[in-house]
């Protein structure tokens, strides 16, 4: 099995990604493919890697990715778990698939890892290209915020979050930190 460093676009990122290909892989033929996305604050070469890893194993053309401002794609400021973005970047890494010739474009899935079960879900129900999807550990991070992990918790007082965001937006604007 062999593993390739390769990059890709989502708007003016440069998304980084390690593409397993198939023991006994041909260029010539065509391969289902997987995309594997990492949980909130992972990297390509933990969870996501160890799973495209044995997906290659089974055959598929496998592709973990650094999500966007994450590991070592693009983007600041840097760490940030932007659910946006995060969606997009299962869309790029698709796009990325579609264009190489030894992927069956017509069989394309993706596995979302904790955070990114939450994003793939949100991706494939815009992005009708990923075929099948599965999460391990699914988490929708959002709802997570909201309602605390066990989802036992109260909501957050969002116009009270939003006010103090916007206080800080607005001391940066006039210079401060």
């Amino acid at each position: 099995m062999a593993t390739k460093k390769v990059q890709f676009k989502n708007e003016s990122r440069s998304i980084s990604a390690n593409l397993f290909l198939p023991k006994d892989f041909d260029e010539s033929k065509k391969y289902p493919a997987i995309v594997v996305g990492h949980p909130a604050g992972g990297v390509k070469e933990q969870t996501a890697g160890i799973y495209a890893e044995k997906m290659a194993e089974q055959g598929y053309v496998a592709l973990a990715f650094d999500a966007s401002f994450q590991g070592e794609s693009t983007g600041t400021p840097r760490h940030q778990e932007n659910p946006y973005y995060r969606v997009q970047d299962f869309s790029a890494a698709i796009d990325f698939l579609q264009t190489q010739s030894f992927v069956d474009a017509a069989k394309i899935g993706a596995i979302g890892i904790c955070a990114s079960g939450g994003y793939l879900t949100a991706a494939a129900k815009q992005d009708h290209r990923i075929k099948a999807l599965a999460t391990v550990s699914g988490v929708d991070i959002g709802e997570m915020y909201h309602k605390g992990w066990n989802g036992k918790g109260g909501t957050v007082n969002i116009i009270e979050t939003l006010d103090s965001v916007a206080k800080q937006r607005t001391a940066e604007a006039k210079g401060a930190e």
